[in-house]
């Protein structure tokens, strides 16, 4: 595995691929400048809290602030857990990205998460003291303190209800035992984008027919608390289907919906209302 990791940042070091970081303290606004930053320096790969973006899309992985727990968030946010990485590997290849950045907390976080995704150490360093002022550093960890609000380091998206009475509903505040706000990563009121739920409906209906023909929706149910989703989803899947299966297509929709409507999703639930006949 050494000798893998070790030929493949050498190809990528031959190659001219590029890492810069991204280094500030929890809290002090490292999303909100990443994202301006991989604008205006031409950064074609932006990897943040165990995602990775090109130009504000989730190609891969599920954003560490969803965990309820600090050290599964850790293990997301370098890419440790369970498949992660192979993935968030595999996502890497396919861009041919020459222009990394990665954000993190530290420089040996931001070269932790080098060696796990087999990138070549950072070429630069960017410290969040270097390109923002001091008083908004200052605002910044204020509000994490205050509001519980982190950053999203991608645009968010709203689920807006169109007709359909009662397809989407809200979900009370109270999803975790602190309360955790997202704000949009960029300041300003410049516009938003929404997604109705017809058109969230519509693709999970598109990924059913791809991962589980002949399922049909009854319910979709949209709840949506401080900025984060949770789905639940009433199917009818055919008569021979699994536990299995239905596992496997929980995880395909979650992350399909993620990407494709640009929903962070804290939850997913599928519920089997009936069974069908056999297709």
């Amino acid at each position: 595995m050494n000798l893998r990791r070790a030929l493949r940042v050498a190809s990528l070091r031959v190659q001219g691929v590029s890492v810069t970081a991204l280094v500030g303290a929890s809290g002090s606004g490292k999303s909100f400048r990443a994202g301006l930053i991989a604008k205006r320096r031409s950064f074609r790969i932006l990897i943040d809290d165990g995602m990775i973006i090109r130009e504000s899309t989730i190609l891969t992985g599920q954003w560490s602030k969803k965990e309820h727990y600090l050290q599964a968030a850790v293990r997301r946010a370098l890419f440790e857990e369970r498949g992660q990485a192979v993935e968030a590997r595999a996502i890497l290849r396919r861009e041919h990205a020459r222009t990394i950045l990665i954000v993190g907390t530290s420089p040996r976080m931001v070269r932790r998460i080098c060696r796990t995704l087999w990138l070549p150490a950072p070429a630069k360093v960017i410290r969040i003291e270097d390109i923002t002022q001091p008083i908004e550093i200052r605002k910044a960890v204020r509000r994490r303190h205050d509001r519980h609000a982190h950053s999203s380091p991608v645009p968010l998206v709203t689920v807006r209800k169109k007709g359909l009475r009662g397809l989407l509903a809200r979900l009370a505040p109270g999803l975790s035992p602190v309360p955790t706000r997202i704000v949009p990563p960029a300041a300003g009121n410049r516009g938003g984008v929404i997604v109705t739920e017809q058109a969230l409906a519509l693709m999970a209906l598109h990924c059913l027919d791809e991962y589980a023909p002949g399922t049909t929706i009854t319910k979709l149910i949209a709840r949506e608390s401080a900025g984060m989703y949770v789905i639940s989803l009433h199917v009818r899947p055919p008569r021979e289907t699994d536990a299995g299966s239905l596992h496997a297509l929980r995880d395909s929709l979650l992350h399909a919906l993620e990407r494709q409507a640009g929903l962070i999703i804290r939850r997913l639930d599928i519920i089997v209302d009936s069974v069908g006949s056999t297709p």
